[in-house]
């Protein structure tokens, strides 16, 4: 039992390794367009990639967010500003992409997934989003990772007849901005000294 136990582990381990080690033929043709470059995840997505040869369109919030990524990567990075709460920031950084990925890009219509047909998608393609379940950590107002999560499994669903991968990346719990103690106390602390005396009798 031990024995059958112990390959299976061994063959698993093994496959894994493998996969780990899969890379793309060529990535020189390859365009990828990152949100959130400003710092965290997407910055440092971005610069691994561009060193790894991709072509990076990475998108910020800020200006200072931009020139700071721009300068510290060389060749392969492109960085343009977006702000993904406002549809005229959206609709620039569009364009944007079309512009510097121009015939190498997805083309095609643009409407709800279920009244496009397959002749109407460019080309396959994959769609990565990074989200992860605060429901898992905490109960609180910070629900994007949550929503980019709920989304992504939709996206999956609509978009498999197309041909297009949809993938989330859960990275998990890493010490960023998001995740500083001092900062999660001190908003805590904010949020404690606003409640009524009854309300704080009520947690003890």
């Amino acid at each position: 039992m031990w024995l059958y136990l112990l390959l299976a582990a061994l063959a698993w381990t093994l496959g894994w390794l493998v996969r780990d080690r899969r890379t793309l033929p060529s990535v020189k043709d390859k365009h990828v367009f990152i949100t959130g470059c400003d710092s965290g995840f997407g910055n440092l997505l971005a610069r691994r990639l561009a060193r790894q040869g991709y072509r990076v369109l990475a998108a910020c919030l800020t200006q200072k967010g931009a020139d700071s990524l721009q300068r510290s990567c060389s060749g392969h990075l492109r960085t343009t500003l977006l702000d993904v709460t406002c549809s005229d920031s959206i609709r620039r950084a569009v364009e944007w992409v079309r512009a510097e990925v121009g015939e190498k890009g997805e083309r095609g219509r643009m409407g709800p997934g279920e009244v496009l047909g397959g002749h109407d998608m460019g080309s396959q393609g994959r769609c990565w989003g990074a989200g992860w379940d605060p429901g898992r950590c905490w109960v609180g107002g910070y629900g994007i990772p949550w929503e980019v999560l709920g989304v992504g499994w939709d996206l999956r669903r609509d978009m498999y007849h197309f041909g297009v991968k949809v993938s989330i990346v859960e990275p998990g719990f890493f010490k960023t901005a998001v995740t500083n103690l001092e900062s999660i106390e001190a908003s805590l602390r904010q949020l404690w000294d606003r409640l009524a005396p009854e309300t704080r009798l009520s947690y003890g």
